[in-house]
């Protein structure tokens, strides 16, 4: 890492970008699902970027909008590649015919 490890900074940073799970009061990006592992995937996400950064992107309560613009960059590219794989599931889900309506019992 090009900065001091510092395990606070650290769980500041990881407040800061669970908000884009959404909570109570803030809705979540659509492709941040908890139940599709969105956690893990942030996780991941500031654990690729980590070693690059010159410092951490939340100081004293401030976020420092030109740190995280990596991290939100690496985030919407996510958010593409989520949104397609979606989509490829909802086609295989309708393709095999999950309910069936039909009356006929062979």
């Amino acid at each position: 890492m090009r900065m001091r490890f510092d395990l606070e900074r650290i769980i500041d940073d990881f407040v800061f970008f669970c908000f884009f799970i959404g909570n109570d009061f803030l809705p979540s990006l659509i492709s941040l699902d908890i139940g599709e592992g969105s956690l893990d995937n942030l996780i991941d996400l500031y654990k690729h970027l980590l070693p690059n950064m010159t410092d951490y992107i939340t100081e004293a309560g401030k976020i420092h909008w030109d740190r995280a613009e990596p991290f939100i960059k690496e985030l919407a590219d996510h958010e593409v590649y989520s949104i397609k794989n979606r989509l490829v599931s909802m086609e295989s889900a309708k393709r095999e015919k999950l309910v069936s309506f039909d009356t006929e019992f062979n």
